[in-house]
């Protein structure tokens, strides 16, 4: 046997394929823990869903639970968004690596099906994508084509079209239109089966096999699209609802992008200014598609018009990473105008048009000899692509919209080669190098995210490594954050419950329109920021302003406190607005326990959701701890205990109070006042022996307050203990609640 039969049997081998297209792949992404940033955009929203399901093994059925679900069950590895989010982009990566060999080496043999799948590593689009949802929408795709085309069973087709029913649900809702595209396919392919058994055999399949091949893997893929609705936190009557801007927003956005492509004059942003076009355009900020085309469809066709006028670029980025146009097909900046890429147009294009000639010329024989086994797959895969003329003029032709229109398109010039390689034997030779092929390029292909043109300042990852300790003070809801840049983004890092994000996180354009002679603290407050992050630059402007000055070198004289401070190299602070308690849920839940003499309402929504709650009755300075002794739980109080009254709504007013003199006033009967935070006495009581009193407070609508108990006399020291034991409360609640 001669070294190049030799070599050509490596080729064959799956193993080494398999292994070899993994090390192309891990070459590529090499290092990509040191260089990618954190994913901005739409992944922050999904990584705080995926909480849902790492805390309570929910989700929200509208925002791709399966993925989510995926997303979330790496959390019980690591809480820290940036290695998460790098590991579940590695585990998808590679995955759809071994996925489209797998199918290649279904379609095709296996020396072309490894170079299509290389092909299909090589391409920066397909593992750097913007954002990760979209590459792990392809899989279960692709497994659902792995399926099909495992075997000539009435059950692979019924599993193909499960899978893709609940990834319809579950994942992408656009493959619903596959979905059904497929079911036809099936069941003119049953038709088609039915009879050519019947003639050859006699008698058709019974009923019992349909019902098993096309009823057991649908009863599964609703099983499973159950089980996951049962764990959603959206549910019907509500599902429609909150499914509705899922799609209206996306449509006010796209429509926007490719409004300012035509018309650059429009110089807001797509993505938060979309509604005022809307509004001209349509009449009405958020509109889904059949509500856009009714009101304007003159509007909406020039929208279609110009999507599908950028196929050639989008399909350019997707199989060659540039496109020879001048227009952008993706949101993402692309590389334009690039001659390589028509080029390669060029050949791939004559490739797929000789292979496609010669495949028709001998179709007889290779349908006999190669395709039928394989129709179902390909039809499949067809299935799948007429998504795309749905998708390109409603969206754009995007890159990350058509990964499975890569996928069709590689293996279709695989399919072609593979029809010239046979016409020609001097190709078919050339395979026996495919090892060596192989080989070379793992070894030859550099390092993606190494290169030097490639390594950029990690903004997002650093901002949220610094800010990450600092959890607690932003996953506050009173808290309005204000922050350098990515305000989307980082709280949804930084945050784990989306139930205990910032009321608003703001970003320094808010700055863009100051007035001259405006304190920084002044535009502070007309936000009502109140956590307030500094980085190097800002601090570089702020010190050269003298009226700024007192805020940055004393932020104590205009009511701020430092939270973190680095005055060197890198130079950053954190700040924090003094807060009174009743604006302050991280400090009341540092005075108050849970359960405390308080109302376990107030407690509860405090400790449980984060938030001060309407009416909410709090301990606050001025007490001893919590204690139990006798089967009572109590706190002691020397004088002027503060009671911290938050978010009043004016219905309750009265305080009702049992209390006990204690050993500082001899146990004697005593006189309670309660003064206001100006020191003014705004109610008194007398209290003899254990008693409960009920006190009618000055509390207005909407104005937290907080209340002193006081007592003049007492003072006596307490035998065996350092304290001063006045009395002690053992319940505190609303009389009129």
């Amino acid at each position: 046997m001669s070294y190049l039969q030799i070599l050509r049997r490596w080729t064959t081998r799956p193993g080494f394929s398999y292994l070899m297209l993994f090390l192309l792949q891990l070459k590529l992404v090499w290092d990509i823990w040191k260089y990618r940033d954190l994913t901005s955009g739409d992944t922050s929203s999904y990584f705080i869903m995926s909480n849902l399901w790492f805390k309570n093994f929910t989700v929200n059925i509208v925002w791709s639970p399966l993925y989510t679900a995926f997303y979330g069950q790496l959390l019980h590895l690591s809480t820290n968004a940036y290695t998460v989010t790098i590991l579940h982009r590695l585990i998808i990566v590679f995955t759809l690596a071994m996925l489209v060999l797998a199918l290649m080496r279904r379609l095709l043999p296996p020396g072309i099906a490894w170079l299509i799948a290389a092909w299909w590593v090589i391409l920066p689009i397909n593992f750097d994508a913007l954002y990760e949802v979209h590459l792990f929408a392809v899989i279960p795709i692709l497994v659902a084509f792995l399926i099909i085309l495992s075997t000539a069973r009435s059950w692979a087709r019924g599993g193909a079209l499960a899978i893709l029913s609940a990834s319809s649900i579950l994942v992408r809702n656009e493959l619903t239109v596959a979905t059904g595209i497929l079911a036809v396919i099936c069941l003119l392919w049953e038709i088609r089966l039915r009879k050519v058994i019947k003639v050859e055999h006699g008698s058709p399949p019974n009923v019992q096999a349909y019902l098993i091949g096309y009823g057991g893997p649908m009863l599964l893929a609703g099983l499973v699209v159950f089980f996951f609705y049962s764990r959603s936190v959206i549910q019907f009557p509500e599902l429609p609802a909150a499914s509705a801007p899922k799609h209206t927003l996306n449509m006010c956005q796209v429509y926007a992008f490719g409004y300012q492509q035509r018309h650059p004059e429009w110089t807001k942003s797509p993505w938060t200014e979309c509604y005022d076009l809307m509004k001209i355009d349509f009449g009405a900020s958020l509109l889904s598609l059949p509500e856009m085309i009714k009101r304007n469809p003159q509007a909406v066709l020039d929208h279609f018009l110009w999507n599908i006028g950028l196929t050639p670029n989008g399909l350019q980025v997707l199989l060659f990473n540039s496109t020879s146009g001048t227009i952008n097909p993706d949101y993402a900046p692309v590389h334009l105008r690039s001659p390589i890429a028509l080029v390669l147009s060029i050949v791939i294009l004559s490739i797929i048009a000789v292979g496609l000639v010669l495949l028709y010329r001998d179709r007889r024989s290779w349908w006999a000899m190669w395709l039928q086994s394989r129709a179902i797959g390909w039809m499949a895969m067809l299935a799948v692509v007429a998504v795309a003329f749905i998708i390109i003029p409603m969206q754009r032709p995007r890159p990350s919209y058509l990964f499975t229109v890569g996928i069709f398109l590689m293996a279709l010039t695989g399919m072609s080669i593979f029809a010239i390689v046979q016409r020609w034997p001097v190709f078919e030779r050339l395979s026996n190098w495919m090892p060596l092929v192989m080989i070379a390029l793992v070894l030859i292909i550099p390092s993606y995210y190494a290169a030097a043109d490639r390594v950029q300042p990690r903004r997002l990852h650093n901002l949220y490594q610094r800010l990450a300790p600092f959890e607690q003070l932003i996953a506050n809801r009173q808290t309005v954050f204000l922050v350098s840049q990515f305000a989307g983004e980082l709280p949804n890092y930084i945050v784990h419950d989306d139930a205990q994000l910032p009321s608003h996180t703001l970003d320094y354009g808010i700055f863009s329109n100051r007035l001259a002679n405006t304190p920084l603290e002044t535009i502070l407050d007309r936000q009502g920021v109140n956590l307030f992050y500094i980085d190097n630059n800002l601090w570089s402007i702020i010190e050269t302003n003298p009226l700024d000055q007192p805020f940055l070198n004393s932020p104590d004289s205009v009511g701020w406190q430092h939270i973190a401070l680095q005055k060197t190299g890198d130079r950053w602070m954190l700040l924090q607005k003094k807060l009174s308690l009743y604006e302050d849920s991280v400090a009341l839940r540092q005075q108050n326990a849970n359960p405390d003499i308080g109302p376990i309402s107030s407690l509860q929504v405090l400790y449980n959701n984060n938030a001060l709650p309407d009416d909410g009755l709090f301990v606050g300075h001025g007490w001893y701890t919590l204690e139990t002794f006798a089967g009572d739980t109590f706190r002691w109080v020397n004088n002027d205990a503060e009671l911290v009254v938050t978010s009043p709504t004016g219905q309750r007013n009265q305080l009702r109070m049992s209390l006990e003199s204690g050993p500082g006033l001899a146990g004697q009967p005593f006189e309670l006042r309660v003064l206001d935070e100006t020191g003014q006495i705004v109610a008194r009581t007398n209290v003899q022996g254990r008693q409960t009193v009920s006190i009618v407070l000055p509390i207005i609508a909407g104005q937290p307050a907080i209340f002193r108990l006081h007592v003049e006399s007492g003072g006596r020291p307490t035998p065996n203990d350092s304290r001063t034991l006045n009395f002690r409360v053992f319940k505190l609640d609303w009389a009129n609640q």
